[in-house]
């Protein structure tokens, strides 16, 4: 993978920022960790909005409320 160019990352950082803040104490914030789908697919999204775990976590989740992918203005473009 390429690096992070500096708008991915600074919004990415802005946007964990701000879910943790309101979000802290009710749900799980997870920037760029895995989620167990299934047994073959374990995605890692920019962020994810999970349930929080038991204690101490046995594993990734499996599911979440909320899955964001942050995308550049010319990252899907194709010229």
């Amino acid at each position: 993978m390429s690096p992070q160019q500096d708008p991915h990352a600074f919004a990415l950082e802005e946007l964990t920022d701000a879910f943790v803040r309101q979000l802290a104490g009710r749900y799980r914030v997870r920037p760029q960790l895995p989620l167990t789908l299934n047994t073959r697919s374990q995605p890692e999204p920019d962020i994810a909005v999970a349930a929080l775990p038991a204690i101490p976590p046995k594993d990734h989740p499996q599911s979440a409320f909320l899955i964001v992918e942050v995308s550049g203005e010319d990252s899907s473009r194709k010229d």
